[in-house]
């Protein structure tokens, strides 16, 4: 995490900063990201750089901090009630907040898809356990609610399964922003409804 000195810049300056590093890590790689661009289209010296963060890293976790907070902020006011919502409805609207999040911050999309494209790099189990784990537990958590509700099978493997809809959820954003753009109306709606159904009721054809 940042230091303090950089919580004590103006906020002009600070928010400066972390758009050109978002614009950095959102064209490139980690590896190929460049604090010296960072440096020098933000108008501070590089020895000021590193009063501000440790390294590359340091900032480079501090923007996907960044990036899972903002989504927590649509996440959270549909997780306060989930325990008295049936499951799928509230999949529903998770996956909906999703594709609205990627709408409105389409930088932020852009870093996480090109950090979760890059599993090779060094760096990526040690993000992913700081602030991956959160999606995870937030569908295991709706998950257990639904097999106490008996709403779901009693013998889900719940580790497995938050793991899999964890991926389904980035795999569904991306597949709507490609396919729908901007576009938000009801018929996203019945498309996630459609797609949940294979969820709820499996792509098996049932047999007479």
């Amino acid at each position: 995490m940042p230091k303090a000195t950089f919580f004590n810049l103006p906020d002009e300056k600070r928010e400066r900063i972390i758009d050109l590093a978002v614009g950095e890590f959102e064209r490139l790689p980690y590896d190929k990201a460049s604090v010296n661009r960072i440096v020098r289209d933000s108008g501070i010296a590089k020895g000021s750089f590193y009063q501000y963060f440790e390294d590359k890293l340091d900032l480079y976790t501090y923007v996907i901090h960044l990036i899972v907070e903002e989504k927590l902020k649509y996440l959270s006011p549909l997780l306060g009630n989930s325990e008295n919502e049936g499951f799928f409805k509230v999949i529903e609207a998770l996956f909906k907040s999703g594709i609205q999040f990627a709408v409105e911050h389409p930088r932020y999309v852009n870093i996480s898809k090109i950090f979760m494209a890059d599993t090779a790099s060094p760096i990526y189990a040690g993000v992913v356990k700081a602030n991956l784990h959160k999606s995870h537990e937030i569908y295991r958590q709706l998950i257990s609610q639904g097999i106490e509700r008996g709403e779901l099978r009693s013998d889900l493997d719940v580790d497995f399964l938050a793991h899999l809809m964890t991926d389904m959820n980035y795999s569904v954003v991306d597949y709507v922003k490609k396919i729908r753009g901007n576009i938000l109306d009801e018929s996203l709606v019945d498309f996630l409804r459609g797609f949940l159904s294979y969820l709820e009721k499996g792509i098996g054809n049932p047999q007479e």
